[in-house]
């Protein structure tokens, strides 16, 4: 079928929010070129090292609406006035609202645009490639469902610097994300099928060549009937981008000014698909965590008596998605809509919890099969979940607080679950169940219309870390368009004015792409309609009718004496189009599965033989267990919640309450479940003469199972691609949730977590260095004995037991860093112990709680190094407060990643947070005592580096130019500040302190490449005796990616003096 074009009332130009390199430099071999009408011309675009100003001028005629100038990443610089009249146009930018000086800029007004290529840009421009989206056009309408083919072309600039790789990103609507080499210049197109209905999406092309330089081009494409923007959202943006912080707008360093540094509490999950009810195991709640300063020498935690900090909905100018994308409600829209009757979809979670309460489309039965009469259920009055659960557990929740209370707290649009501990919420007072309410959208009271501040309510007593927990965020933009990383501006207000003391926005990461759909539809490997097990025959009654307890469940008869039959199990075949339905259906066909396969215990005994009262009939009575999930979804139209049987410390964490069979933890279950299927070479699963799949046993040799469903290598032991294993379930097949500098270094899931099996807990830890071991070599507790008085192997604790970062960061830069974070012979890929404290994620004590089958409560505590919660010796900040947070580790490699503002904003580049003016005062490292003995890393030990990960001062002239009090150099001189002292104090254990950042050569490593340009400038000093020194310059200019050496500004000879070590 072929592609129609957009309709009219589609408004959509050539990429306005990402202006694409290919473009740039295709049509800059011209001097300027204009793309529509020439009503547009850029007569200058220079930039001034010396005044550190970017000017644009032109001139335009019969044109509307204002003048918007963009960098070639697409961040818009500035938009100037209204040109309906035409005429000139000018713009002086200064650096410090650049993120980095541009290419080329790309002017706009109306339907009019022009690039033109900056006069004094970086020499690096000129070797950028370029590329091109030729089809189909932008704006093009695509349907669901049908195969698309994207052609592109890619055209090197620099033949010293290929092959060149090329990425595809269809903006989350269709799944993969294909890579590939060319060789110099060419055509490359890709095919992809969009999944997802009603929505824009910015498919975007990029190339880079083997330097590291890129190109990208865009296109927006609609997918079924494309959203109306809502009217108040353009102003939402608007207001959003003229309030946002400036680039670097914390490096002034001046006492007593307030900081915030926020970040997402994990990237790691995502959402699933469908969220369906409290049942889905990937809830749409994510956490946002921030810690605030009043800086100082010694940067003081602020008073949570003077300020208070707030959220609210925030826009990122380069944002790939569109520069006025921000998201400030989960609501549907028109408001009020039901999801598959909006034009915008954000979610269908709240109507789901609203069907808690409703009997409509109750069936008083069902039929399981063609010869299975109808028959009256237990219930004769048609239910709801409220009215079973009270039945089941009416003291839930203490003091009348029953069900009806907190299922309807549950389901306030724009309101996040309740969020506490389990203690509080069984047992306080219904008259205080505000304290627990989650997070609130800032659209809540006015979705679409409003972008209101919402406060953190929580304030963690031992990072001091202020927590907004379960925001009910989507992937969703207010406009329609899919965008997994929405962005919200943390503000620090005092309590005494109202006013901003500080703000600061972040990304979090809500990829809707957790999905069951891979396996679980009709047809599938999960839910195969040829596959049937062979169990004992219903019982009848003396009529000749089949016989079914008070719940509709068949009633076997047990015994040798009755033959097995065929049973098959009760899939849903519903023909899905949409990636929704896939999901509703796979949901489906997971419990009926579930139920298929319960029939039979822990052991592997079948069920339908155990007959404990000798009856002569299978099962408890009138009981039958493992059916009530089939049940419950049938009765209710949504899934029984996995968590009322499967404790998840993920879910609790998002404020679901959870019980637990004992060892049948959520997260181990399914990997260790999953991870024990065993596949044929033609992809069949492995079955025994049952009917049961013929799970992998290792019989006790710690081998991992050779015919994984989920192979993390292949026959020859080499990687295979993520998509077939981890990716077939988690976020990463339509859009990247791991996207950080471990993904773009080629790092999969498995390096660092191991195999299904290794995630599944089913192998013991491996014990390391002095930790107790039992023969095996297992890691061992001896405060926990087995029957036999032997201590218990200890095993992977479910989402808390996680990689530790010096597993494979040695502290070292003259060593690699590792690729695998465990020892490749240890199935259970226990995390390697670090070597060298200075990137070992440090313990944090973890506590949560459940509740047991029989509603008792079960409490946990744990001393786990989990990065989430780590803190570092240095001054106990968090570590994701600097790093940004798993998967989405600073920096993104694309330019105008929305995770790349809060370092922009914080530092004026992107990247770990390293500039120390951040949160210190300008002076604070003026004295020596201020370096080491404990002020910050605890450790009293003098002339020992105290700042994070033990380093120095980062571009403090205090440290690299001078000081007062700094000790004379060998010649007399006084350069050089304390760098010059503590070249020559030992660390630790007598090494060189300087080497492990700066190479025992003194040239520099990987660890001490400078993120942006330096200027270090020693004008003032006898420059006779610095170039006796070894200077060649009094001004060192150092670009970005230089890694940093004692020969960067002087000889190593003189670096070598006193040395430890030399």
């Amino acid at each position: 079928m072929n592609n129609s074009r957009r309709p009219q009332s589609f408004t959509s130009s050539r990429n306005p929010f990402l202006a694409c390199l290919s473009i740039c430099f295709a049509l800059a071999l011209a001097p300027e070129s204009v793309l529509a009408a020439a009503k547009l011309k850029i007569a200058k675009a220079s930039w001034s090292e010396k005044t550190g100003i970017l000017t644009v001028k032109g001139s335009l005629k019969n044109s509307a609406g204002p003048v918007e100038i963009y960098d070639i990443n697409g961040r818009r610089l500035v938009a100037i006035g209204d040109s309906r009249q035409g005429g000139a146009f000018g713009a002086s930018i200064s650096r410090d609202a650049l993120a980095a000086v541009p290419c080329a800029v790309r002017v706009q007004s109306g339907d009019g645009e022009a690039i033109k290529v900056v006069k004094g840009a970086p020499k690096s421009c000129s070797g950028v490639p370029t590329c091109s989206i030729v089809s189909p056009v932008d704006g093009t309408a695509l349907q669901m469902g049908i195969e698309t083919h994207f052609e592109a072309n890619a055209t090197a600039r620099d033949p010293a610097a290929l092959p060149l790789k090329y990425e595809w990103d269809f903006g989350g609507g269709a799944m993969g994300f294909p890579a590939g080499t060319l060789v110099q210049s060419g055509s490359v197109g890709e095919h992809a099928t969009f999944v997802r209905d009603h929505g824009i999406y910015r498919v975007r092309f990029v190339v880079t060549d083997a330097l590291g330089r890129r190109c990208e081009d865009s296109i927006a494409v609609s997918v079924g009937q494309a959203p109306t923007a809502p009217p108040a959202v353009a102003s939402l943006a608007a207001a959003s981008v003229q309030a946002a912080p400036k680039f670097g707008s914390e490096l002034e360093g001046k006492a007593g000014d307030v900081v915030v540094l926020p970040f997402a509490h994990s990237a790691a999950m995502g959402q699933g698909v469908v969220n369906l009810d409290a049942g889905n195991p990937w809830p749409g709640f994510f956490h946002l965590n921030a810690i605030a300063y009043t800086k100082a020498r010694q940067p003081l935690n602020v008073d949570a008596d003077a300020y208070e900090l707030f959220y609210s909905a925030a826009v990122n100018p380069a944002d790939p998605v569109g520069a006025d994308s921000i998201n400030s409600t989960s609501r549907n829209y028109p408001v009020g809509s039901s999801f598959s009757q909006a034009q915008i979809r954000k979610t269908d979670m709240w109507e789901a919890q609203e069907g808690w309460e409703t009997t409509a489309g109750y069936e008083p039965f069902w039929t399981v099969d063609e010869n299975t009469p109808t028959v009256s259920p237990l219930w004769k009055d048609p239910p709801t979940i409220t009215k079973i659960l009270n039945a089941a557990f009416p003291d839930m929740w203490g003091q009348g607080a029953d069900w009806t209370w907190y299922l309807a707290r549950n389901s306030v649009p724009d309101e996040g679950y309740l969020t506490g501990k389990f203690e509080t919420r069984m047992t306080g007072n219904p008259g205080d169940k505000d304290n627990f309410k989650g997070g609130l959208m800032p659209g809540k009271d006015n979705p679409y219309q409003a972008n209101t501040p919402q406060a953190f309510l929580t304030r963690e007593a031992d990072t001091q870390a202020f927590l907004a927990l379960g925001i009910p965020l989507t992937d969703m933009d207010d406009q329609g368009r899919v965008n997994p990383f929405p962005v919200m501006r943390v503000e620090v207000r005092s309590k005494s004015t109202g006013q901003t003391a500080a703000a600061a926005d972040v990304a979090l990461n809500t990829a809707k792409d957790v999905r069951c759909s891979e396996c679980h539809v009709y047809g599938g490997i999960g839910a195969d309609p040829t596959v049937k097990r062979y169990l004992r025959p219903q019982k009848k009654d003396a009529s000749g009718n089949p016989v079914f307890d008070g719940y509709g469940n068949k009633v076997l008869l047990a015994g040798e004496q009755n033959p097995r039959v065929e049973y098959f199990p009760d899939y849903m075949n519903s023909n899905p189009k949409s990636l929704e339905e896939k999901e509703n259906e796979a949901f489906w066909n997971q419990y009926a599965i579930h139920a298929f396969m319960e029939l039979e215990d822990r052991t592997g005994a079948l069920l339908d033989d155990w007959d404990p009262d000798a009856d002569g009939v299978a099962g408890e009575g009138n009981s039958h267990p493992w059916e009530n999930g089939l049940r419950y979804i049938k009765q209710f139209k949504v899934p029984e919640p996995c968590q009322w049987c499967h404790q998840s410390a993920y879910l609790n964490e998002c404020g679901y309450g959870t019980t637990n069979w004992d060892g049948l933890e959520y997260g181990p279950s399914e990997h260790r479940f999953h991870g024990r299927i065993q596949v044929d070479g033609q992809g069949k699963v492995i079955r025994d003469a049952q009917g049961r799949p013929l799970m992998w046993d290792d019989q006790g040799t710690g081998k991992t199972n050779p015919n994984s469903l989920f192979p993390v290598v292949d026959k020859q032991g080499n990687k295979v691609a993520m998509e077939q294993n981890c990716l077939k379930c988690h976020v990463g097949a339509s859009q990247k949730g791991y996207h950080d500098p471990m993904y773009s270094a080629g790092i999969q899931c498995a390096d660092c977590h191991g195999d299904m099996l290794a995630v599944g807990a089913v192998f013991a830890k491996k014990a390391q260095g002095d930790q107790p071991r039992n023969a095996k070599g297992e890691l061992v507790d001896p405060t926990k004995l087995d029957e036999q008085g032997n201590p218990t192997p200890v095993h992977r604790v479910d989402y808390l037991d996680q990689p530790n970062c010096g597993s494979c960061h040695t502290g070292n830069g003259s060593e690699p860093v590792r690729k695998l974070a465990y020892d490749a012979a240890d199935p259970a890929a226990t995390p390697l112990l670090p070597e060298n404290p200075r990137f070992a994620v440090n313990s944090a004590k973890i506590a949560f709680n459940y509740l047991d089958w029989d509603m008792n409560r079960v409490d946990k505590s744990y001393d786990l190094p989990l990065f989430r919660k780590s803190l570092d010796t240095h001054g106990k900040v968090p570590c994701a407060a600097c790093h940004g947070s798993t998967h989405a580790i600073w920096p993104i490699k694309e330019p105008g990643a929305n995770d790349n503002v809060t370092a922009l904003q914080l530092q004026g580049h992107t990247g770990t947070i390293l500039e120390c003016n951040v949160c210190h005062t300008a002076d604070s490292f003026a004295r020596k005592e201020d370096l080491d003995g404990g002020q910050y890393s605890g450790d009293a030990q003098t002339g020992i580096l105290g700042g994070p990960h033990d380093m120095h001062p980062v571009n403090d002239p205090y440290w690299w130019k001078g000081a007062q009090g700094d000790g004379a150099n060998s010649d007399g001189t006084a350069y050089g500040g304390w760098h010059n002292d503590y070249a020559k104090l030992p660390g630790m254990k007598g090494e060189d302190q300087c080497a492990a950042c700066h190479g025992n050569d003194h040239k520099g490593t990987r660890l001490s490449k400078t993120p942006v340009d330096r200027v270090f400038d020693f004008r003032g000093f006898d420059g006779k005796k610095l170039k006796k020194a070894g200077f060649k310059t009094k001004v060192v200019k150092v670009a970005a990616g230089t890694p940093i050496g004692c020969d960067t500004c002087h000889s190593l000879q003189t670096s070598f003096k006193g040395a430890p070590g030399h």
